[in-house]
């Protein structure tokens, strides 16, 4: 129930108990008042009937007592009148009894029913019980049992009688009827002015309570932007208003506080949380093992991932003594640490081994002071020893250090430890006056066997040779690898006679070529390699070991413009060789720049005499030294890395000439040109890219284009080449193998290769008819490549009889000076339109 309700029923009920509880009252009060005023009145009119009584019957004793009955109804008449009770208009009874209860008189007159026996019994009952007014002659009243009648009495002892006044007891109240009526109309008035005076005022109050509430309805749901309006008055309700807007604005300044810091807290919170678990996470996820220990070296602590590392398990290390734990030697360093660095208060760096299982672990600790005290076990200082595993990284310093002055694949000596070696050697020859020697070491065809097995196969046998020159040498002697297949051996205390220490110098180097020689089991296969080597005696004037080494270089190189597999000494004109070998290098370079190369095409023919293709061959036209030969520079350009950019080049001047070529009215014989592609070229990642790029640029179809590459260049990137070959195949672009037959031939090879022609080699060609091997080799060539499927061609065609011999044995294409000399661009075009 709402409080405007509750508020006006409390009102009427508190109206309504009031006037009842004060009309009760008054009621009472009245009816009290009422009936001692009667019956003092009663009380005085017996009174007074007494006095008169008493002085009518002295007057009558004195005449005589002859009517006494008349004499009392006489008294009764006359006193009557004189009643002041409420009874005196008749209301009442008054009765006069002698000492025996005999009535004497009584006033009868009147409408009241009397129960004579009821005042009979009442003489008597009075008769037996004093009265307490009896002394004083005073008036007693009683009331009957029933409560209807009023008895009051009074005992005339002088005479023996006794008053009796008997009167209803309603009368006595008689003028309370009216009263209470009219009061009770006074009261319905009043009450409704009440009630409808209380219930306006109530809503009144009940109205701007609930402005109240509803502000504080607004609070409790949230909305702090609540305000109670219209403030009147200054009585306590607007005060409690202003109060309620005043603790608003509080509650919300509070409320924002309240939330900024449990934004700030939960933020801070969450920021603990994060660092907690990241701290936590750091320290599960350390490697390094931190162990917490006091000043005596007992483990009260450990912390971190790779537990492994520890002596024995956590658990059993925690609250005992490193010195129980770790050998003694380690033991007594880290607690010499722990000493240390509690005395100076800065971090200590301590690097030890402990056997950890079945290895060896190198630790590096560091020991710092804690702050912390664990006050409730000791009142010890305590370190913190961070134990970082360095097991790895000193195996990798020695490794590098190993690696600084060791090949790495034959595990020699590598060029930084020969140059110390040598410098010393240098010094201790000048010192004893010996002679020493330097001999560098070049395997011959090493490239062919490196390309055409792998380089596994590669690796294979350098590991062999140089374990074949270390049984070979003495103990004074030193074998190096300078890299790729050159070994160097330094010959320390040679005699102090220069032709004696050059003849023990090579004596030791024809050794080798010999040691070299033995076959090598490679692959389950035995392969035969050569060398050849330079040697350079020292000490010489103020050489030094760089200068050695190059000198040594030149004569290897000496060694294989004669013919390979054979020993060189240094000589001062071998300077010159090597001077005019860089010369070429740089020449090379310009000549690539400045455009210095140019394009020769040799025709290729048919059976019919017909040019159905043609080589593009490179020349070189020195500005200064005339032309140089292929065979000289080719090899200086795959040596010095610029065979790349001579091979686009020569790309890029083929293309320009095809363009000019196709641009003729060509006889129908005509088929492409072909080009000659180094393993290193083909080899290059791009090397597609570009070809199709270049075609593009000049227009040229890609079936008018040959590429030519050697078997050599298929052996050890045979999977990788073969899907180059493919997706340069199916572009249109034709493929033969070079120089067939010299190198490592394979018939599983062949089949799987997307090659379009053979082209036999001219060390083939140049002896048939005359060598039965060569007829037979040609022959085979010739007969596998039409059991495959594929075009032959044979190079080196200079005789009648070779031409012959081709023709008899189904060659039908031909190249060589029989026909024509590789000829400028224009000389062809020329002969392919003389042709029609």
């Amino acid at each position: 129930m709402k409080l405007l309700p509750k508020l006006s029923l409390f009102t009427v009920l508190l109206v309504t108990l009031t006037a009842f509880i004060t009309i009760l009252f008054s009621v009472n009060t009245i009816k009290v008042i009422l009936y001692d005023l009667n019956a003092q009145l009663v009380q005085k009119d017996l009174e007074t009937v007494h006095q008169f009584i008493e002085e009518e019957y002295n007057a009558l004793q004195k005449h005589g007592l002859q009517d006494v009955n008349g004499y009392y109804q006489k008294v009764i008449a006359r006193i009557q009148k004189e009643f002041h009770a409420p009874d005196k208009h008749g209301d009442g009874c008054l009765v006069i009894l002698d000492s025996r209860g005999e009535k004497i008189v009584h006033t009868d007159d009147h409408d009241l029913a009397i129960d004579w026996e009821i005042i009979h019994q009442k003489h008597i009952f009075l008769q037996q019980t004093p009265l307490a007014g009896e002394s004083n002659n005073s008036v007693d009243i009683q009331s009957s049992r029933e409560g209807e009648l009023e008895f009051f009495y009074k005992k005339i002892p002088q005479w023996d009688l006794e008053l009796f006044f008997v009167l209803e007891h309603d009368r006595l109240f008689s003028h309370l009827k009216q009263y209470v009526e009219k009061v009770l109309i006074g009261f319905i008035v009043v009450l409704f002015i009440a009630l409808f005076s209380g219930f306006t005022f109530s809503r009144y109050l009940v109205r701007r309570i609930k402005e109240a509430l509803l502000q504080i309805q607004a609070i409790k749901s949230g909305n702090m932007s609540a305000r109670i309006l219209n403030i009147r008055g200054k009585d306590e309700i607007s005060e409690l208003k202003i109060g309620l807007n005043s603790m608003t604005e509080i509650i919300y300044e509070k409320m924002l506080k309240q939330a900024r810091a449990e934004l700030k807290s939960v933020q801070s919170q969450k920021s603990l949380q994060k660092q907690h678990a990241l701290l936590s996470s750091f320290i599960n996820a350390m490697p390094e093992l931190a162990f917490i220990m006091d000043e005596d070296g007992e483990y009260i602590e450990i912390f971190g991932s790779n537990q492994k590392l520890l002596t024995s398990q956590k658990e059993l290390l925690i609250g005992k003594n490193i010195k129980d734990v770790l050998p003694e030697f380690e033991a007594a360093q880290i607690i010499k640490v722990i000493a240390t660095t509690l005395a100076t208060q800065e971090t200590q760096t301590l690097e030890y081994e402990l056997p950890i299982g079945e290895s060896l672990k190198v630790f590096q600790g560091h020991a710092s002071v804690l702050d912390y005290e664990d006050k409730s076990k000791t009142d010890k200082r305590m370190v913190v020893w961070i134990a970082h595993d360095i097991t790895e990284q000193v195996a990798a310093k020695k490794q590098a250090h190993q690696l600084s002055l060791f090949d790495p694949l034959t595990e020699l000596p590598n060029r930084r430890l020969l140059l110390e070696r040598l410098d010393q050697e240098i010094a201790r020859a000048k010192r004893h006056e010996q002679f020493g020697a330097l001999l560098f070491i070049d395997l011959d065809n090493f490239k062919t066997i490196n390309d055409s097995f792998g380089h596994r196969v590669g690796d294979t046998l350098l590991k062999q040779t140089a374990k074949r020159l270390n049984n070979l040498l003495r103990k004074e002697d030193l074998a190096c690898r300078l890299g790729g297949d050159e070994f160097v051996v330094l010959l320390s205390n040679l005699e102090n006679n220069i032709v004696t220490a050059s003849g023990q110098a090579q004596t030791i180097a024809y050794k080798i070529l010999e040691l070299m020689q033995t076959p090598y089991e490679l692959e389950n296969q035995q392969q035969q390699i050569s060398c050849s080597i330079g040697i350079v005696l020292f000490p010489e004037d103020d050489r030094d070991g760089h200068d050695l080494i190059k000198y040594a270089d030149i004569a290897m190189y000496q060694a294989k413009d004669e013919g390979k597999n054979t020993v060189r000494i240094f000589a001062w004109h071998m300077q010159k060789l090597l001077e005019k070998r860089f010369q070429l290098q740089n020449d090379l370079r310009i000549a690539l720049n400045e455009e210095q190369l140019t394009i020769h095409l040799q025709p290729q023919y048919n059976e019919f005499g017909a040019i159905i293709s043609a080589e593009a061959l490179v020349r070189w036209e020195h500005p200064e030294t005339g032309f140089i030969s292929p065979a000289e520079f080719i090899p200086i350009a795959e040596e010095s890395g610029l065979v790349h950019a001579l091979g686009k080049s020569v790309m890029e001047m083929v293309l320009q000439e095809l363009q000019k070529i196709l641009q003729q009215s060509l006889p129908d014989s005509f088929r492409r040109i072909a080009i000659n592609v180094s393993p290193w070229e083909f080899g290059r990642s791009d090397y597609v890219d570009e070809v199709k790029s270049l075609l593009i640029k000049y227009q040229i179809p890609p079936q008018y284009l040959e590429l030519e590459i050697t078997e050599q260049t298929l052996v050890g990137n045979f999977s990788a080449f073969s899907e180059k070959m493919k997706e340069m195949q199916d572009m249109g672009i034709h493929f033969s193998i070079d120089d067939f037959g010299t190198g490592y031939s394979s018939l599983s090879y062949l089949k799987s290769l997307p090659v379009n022609m053979l082209k036999i080699d001219r060390t083939f060609i140049r002896d048939v008819t005359i060598d039965k091997n060569d007829d037979a080799i040609v022959k085979t060539i010739i007969d596998m490549a039409r059991n495959l499927d594929l075009e032959v061609i044979a190079e080196g065609v200079e005789t009648r009889q070779q031409l012959e011999f081709l023709n008899a044995n189904g060659c039908y294409l031909f190249q060589g000076y029989y026909f024509s000399k590789p000829v400028p661009v224009d000389n062809f075009i020329r002969l392919l339109l003389e042709q029609e």
